[in-house]
């Protein structure tokens, strides 16, 4: 079973990748539901997104509790902006795919995989295009 990973192809790991979170379930569509070009053209559009809702991140400074958090816990109004752009885009391609939408609990499962990578936009972009398309699911 061949997987985009990394933006190439290449064999599925027998085992989960070091960046994913062991405490969710992440499957794999098998067979794959799309081809590697529409992959990568939705992961383009997927980072064009992201890289418009970051133009914002000075805008959005202001620390927002968490919902359902601690009362001491926040996040910046940018990055709930940005996750949100993310979940909206991720759905619109999901439903436009006949595909049931995700709840923003998985996309900021997709957002905290690719989370301390340098080239963390790329990353977050690919993971929510594969969401988009059906490649992979998340399970909470």
């Amino acid at each position: 079973m061949l997987l985009l990973w990394e933006d190439v192809l290449i064999d599925r790991p027998a085992v989960a990748p070091h960046s994913l979170n062991m405490s969710m379930i992440l499957s794999y569509a098998d067979p794959p539901k799309v081809s590697l070009p529409v992959r990568l053209a939705v992961k383009e559009d997927m980072l064009a997104i992201f890289t418009a809702a970051s133009k914002e991140r000075g805008k959005r400074n202001d620390l927002i509790p968490v919902e359902g958090g601690k009362s001491y816990e926040r996040e910046f109004g940018w990055v709930i902006f940005e996750r949100e752009a993310m979940w909206a885009a991720v759905n619109k391609e999901r439903v436009a795919r006949g595909l049931q939408p995700v709840a923003l609990s998985v996309v900021q499962r997709v957002e905290r995989m690719a989370t301390g990578h340098s080239d963390y936009a790329s990353k977050y972009a690919l993971y929510a295009a594969l969401l988009a398309v059906g490649d992979i699911d998340i399970e909470l």
